[in-house]
């Protein structure tokens, strides 16, 4: 009996493992890595693409998905106009200003550097739909958005976002998962 527990408990590390395993995301062709928060899970396809976003790599849902519009979604982006990163940094909030309008604020913004990594984090309010930051809508949403050089022309999107609602309890996992940000590759 003893030994059909620990049968069932090696299967059940393994199967742990497993999971854990399928909540990290790593792409070695961008340089990123990053584990989702703890409970989320990967959705089955790939964010679509996206004119402004680029290429979805990763996209991530929240257990309570439907009710805190929790997510975390990985993407790979030209720059955009051909503006050289310093200029895409200096006027990237405005930009978003612009789009969103009056529901519109910036919460903190910092630089990004470490593990190879270089970029910097945008954190903000906006409006939206109830399921996504959306120009426009009604909900409010939070964000808080990596964006990482890859190269001269190119940045990799770590996005967090949730409802305003939901944020708070929601902040603690999503700051957990951008400490484990990291260089892939080489």
């Amino acid at each position: 009996m003893v030994r059909q527990w620990a049968v069932v408990g090696i299967l059940a590390l393994a199967i742990a493992g497993a999971a854990r395993a399928a909540e990290k995301f790593e792409d070695k062709t961008i340089g990123v890595s990053v584990e989702a928060p703890a409970g989320f899970v990967v959705s089955p396809e790939a964010p679509k693409k996206d004119e402004f976003l680029g290429e979805g790599k990763g996209l991530y849902f929240a257990p309570d998905v439907k009710e805190t519009a929790g997510i975390l979604m990985i993407h790979h982006m030209d720059i955009p106009g051909g503006a050289d990163f310093a200029t895409f940094k200096a006027a990237f909030a405005d930009q978003l200003k612009q789009v969103f309008g009056d529901g519109f604020k910036v919460v903190k913004q910092e630089d990004v550097k470490g593990d190879k990594l270089a970029g910097f984090m945008l954190e903000f309010e906006c409006p939206g739909d109830g399921e996504k930051p959306t120009p426009g809508g009604t909900t409010p949403h939070h964000v808080r958005w990596y964006l990482i050089r890859d190269g001269d022309k190119q940045l990799v999107g770590v996005l967090y976002a949730a409802r305003q609602s939901a944020w708070k309890d929601m902040e603690k996992g999503f700051a957990a998962s951008a400490k484990t940000l990291k260089h892939a590759g080489d």
